[in-house]
């Protein structure tokens, strides 16, 4: 199965966008060796020097040099949703996110904090249709993320499992409701399911692990109170 990718429509509107969108791909699709994320990371910062030259130079320019970060990160989002979770592109693309982190000449940190990144990821997230493949692609790219401590969307799969879990009616409710509950939860249930297995499969027990000491935690700091 070849691996097809599309670039946003941003791309048609705006060069700088193509140009982001044209490193990340061709990194992405190069089928005969290995693909270097260092290189792309720091052809993606060279960009951003150049857009922040540009904007400085152009009175004109009303845009910010941030807006550079936030079209790295839509572009980046919008292709990992395209992504198999099965491929081994999604490999690539997360340790490309983790290169980003390390480029060596990030002047203002912009990269090393992943300025932006959660607030881009979460709007590509409401732009997903709930149960479809684009969304299971997208949660295991965040997964992956989580699991190497690139960036924390364990919160993400909290919510998950909390849909799943958390909704079911009492059992001292009335028949009619329960029944309309239950009702109402099937499709739900269908298109949490599958994104539930993957973030367990993927970072269950670092999930686990996780709540685990902040439950702890707090059971100490309820021991001092006392």
């Amino acid at each position: 199965m070849l691996l097809t990718i599309h670039h946003s429509p941003f791309c048609a509107d705006d060069d700088t966008t193509f140009q982001i969108s044209t490193v990340i791909t061709h990194m992405l699709l190069q089928p005969f060796k290995e693909p270097s994320v260092e290189t792309a990371a720091q052809e993606i910062n060279q960009l951003s020097v150049q857009w922040s030259q540009q904007t400085l130079d152009d009175s004109t320019d009303t845009r910010k040099g941030s807006a550079f970060v936030w079209f790295v990160w839509t572009e980046i989002c919008f292709i990992a949703r395209q992504i198999p979770y099965c491929f081994p592109a999604q490999e690539t693309l997360v340790r490309f996110i983790a290169a980003m982190r390390d480029v060596p000449d990030d002047v203002d940190g912009k990269w090393r904090e992943l300025n932006y990144f959660g607030w881009a990821a979460r709007d590509a997230l409401n732009d997903i249709k709930e149960g479809s493949q684009e969304e299971i692609n997208f949660y295991s790219f965040t997964a992956k993320l989580t699991r190497d401590s690139t960036q924390d969307f364990s919160l993400w799969a909290i919510w998950c499992f909390r849909d799943i879990i958390e909704d079911e009616p009492s059992a001292t409710a009335p028949a009619w409701w329960r029944a309309q509950a239950a009702q109402k939860a099937a499709p739900e249930l269908d298109a949490r399911l599958p994104v539930a297995a993957l973030w367990i499969d993927i970072l269950g027990e670092k999930i686990y692990s996780k709540r685990l000491l902040s439950r702890q935690c707090c059971e100490r700091t309820w021991d001092l109170e006392e």
